[in-house]
């Protein structure tokens, strides 16, 4: 975002301790919608990521949602799973966060953004994971 804006949010979270992905810093983009809370927020992965549920370069698809997360997809608004106006940004924040626990129960690796990331964490997870950390290592350092 380039104006400060309450619709318009620049944020930065960490990497979960523990996982492939700690210590790095992932850039977020969120817009609400004139229609919010009735629809999600557009959610945008700004740091490149090698993992199942995110397109892997954002600086491809540009103004497109970019992660796979049922809650943020208009289309399953109403849902299992999808977004209510019960929901609120911090749920968000926190499901990213919990899919970035790639053994945990949030990682979908059968619907996905990134099919190469899914086979290679379901097939060969110690060359997933090294690619992840030298990817976070290189790109998942520096904040807004």
């Amino acid at each position: 975002p380039k104006k400060k804006s309450i619709d318009h949010l620049a944020m930065a979270i960490k990497g979960p301790k523990g996982t492939v992905y700690g210590g790095g810093v992932f850039k977020l983009e969120m817009k609400f919608p004139s229609q919010y809370p009735k629809q999600p927020p557009f959610v945008r992965m700004h740091t490149p990521i090698w993992h199942p549920n995110f397109w892997p370069k954002p600086s491809e698809y540009k103004g497109q949602r970019n992660i796979c997360l049922a809650l943020v997809d208009p289309s399953l608004t109403g849902k299992k799973g999808g977004w209510s106006p019960s929901k609120t940004a911090v749920t968000i924040v926190q499901a990213i966060i919990a899919m970035l626990n790639t053994r945990g129960k949030y990682v979908n690796p059968t619907d996905v953004f990134n099919k190469k990331a899914a086979i290679e964490m379901m097939k060969n997870p110690k060359f997933f994971e090294k690619k992840v950390k030298n990817l976070v290592k290189k790109y998942a350092n520096k904040k807004w």
